[in-house]
């Protein structure tokens, strides 16, 4: 029995994640997961040097597998603005990516941030994903409350203080789906 195997690229909108396009042309690439980073999924792609006309600052890349007539996304990542290769036959641009958490690691509290106690955790989670200017959407899981008034210093990260919330209710790290939503998971 042989597998027929296609991917493919969409482009969506930074902010709405609503489809805008597609890459054709991609050359190569991979993805790797790790779940002892803070940015748990990163990766590259290669493409030839016509991705030029992409404003690679408001989009989004989602890959798409299908085997059999079976597809699905493998992801929603933040691209880095392109750096070109040059050879003597090409160029090609080498496109950094990484997992839609980036956006909430790269956002900081401003000034102290805190959270008072008996706070609902899943609020602030969702206030602060809002406040970098992202749907919180479909975070519903009931996290509990704070226990103790919360003080982050200025210049600590969305991320981070999203994780810190989360590791003090027993759950993992904020994470993506394959479609790029968040998601939260009870730790084991």
């Amino acid at each position: 029995m042989s597998l027929e195997t296609r991917l493919w690229f969409s482009l969506l909108d930074k902010r709405s994640m609503e489809l805008v396009g597609s890459l054709t042309g991609i050359t190569g690439g991979s993805i790797t997961a790790n779940t002892g980073q803070t940015i748990m999924e990163t990766g590259s792609m290669t493409a030839p040097n016509e991705m030029g006309k992409v404003d690679w600052s408001k989009v989004l890349v989602q890959p798409w597998r299908e085997v059999n007539g079976v597809s699905w996304p493998v992801g929603v990542y933040i691209p880095t603005i392109p750096k070109l290769d040059h050879n003597q036959v090409s160029s090609a641009a080498n496109i950094q990516l990484a997992d839609r958490t980036m956006l909430l690691q790269r956002a900081e509290v401003e000034g102290e941030f805190s959270i008072p106690a008996g706070s609902s955790v899943l609020t602030e989670i969702r206030n602060l994903i809002s406040w970098v200017g992202f749907s919180p959407d479909p975070l519903t899981d009931p996290l509990g409350t704070t226990r103790s008034d919360l003080v982050w210093d200025p210049g600590t990260s969305v991320l981070s203080v999203i994780n810190q919330l989360l590791s003090w209710q027993n759950y993992r790290r904020l994470t993506t789906d394959t479609w790029g939503r968040w998601q939260v998971r009870k730790a084991m």
